[in-house]
């Protein structure tokens, strides 16, 4: 797989703090020909490159598994979803942030070239909650 492939793959599967194990997988998949790995009691995969030669150096790469999201929390009689964070995330970000479940006022603003804010001015609405079917002008 080529590098823009790998990270497309990457960065399409889901991996919400606490829900981490499709990615783990996939990653032990992908570097079992080039290295030996385990999984540790919390979940860490420590791969180890062996070389021809003791090194001098040693290397060390960190990252994180796991994204932030959100969970659906309840449903309201008029189809609003209320949701919480999971992990640690910044609430004023999410307008920029893409939702699987849904679209998000940022997201739709984005795709049609125009502004929150005038969409929310062209459906009269006060903040940023949309409802699953619900239509909104965009121009």
């Amino acid at each position: 797989m080529d590098n823009k492939n790998l990270l497309n793959a990457l960065c399409n599967i889901d991996a919400p703090s606490g829900n981490e194990e499709a990615l783990r997988q996939f990653i032990l998949k992908e570097i079992s020909d080039y290295c030996d790995a385990k999984v540790d009691k919390m979940g860490n995969i420590i791969a180890f490159k062996k070389g021809k030669n003791t090194p001098r150096y040693k290397v060390m790469l960190d990252a994180h598994l796991d994204e932030v999201g959100v969970i659906i929390t309840n449903i309201t009689e008029s189809g609003m979803l209320l949701f919480d964070t999971v992990g640690g995330i910044e609430t004023e970000t999410l307008l920029s942030k893409r939702v699987r479940f849904g679209d998000t006022l940022g997201v739709i603003a984005k795709r049609n070239r125009t502004t929150v804010s005038k969409i929310q001015r062209l459906n009269g609405l006060k903040g940023t909650n949309i409802r699953a079917g619900q239509r909104l002008r965009v121009k």
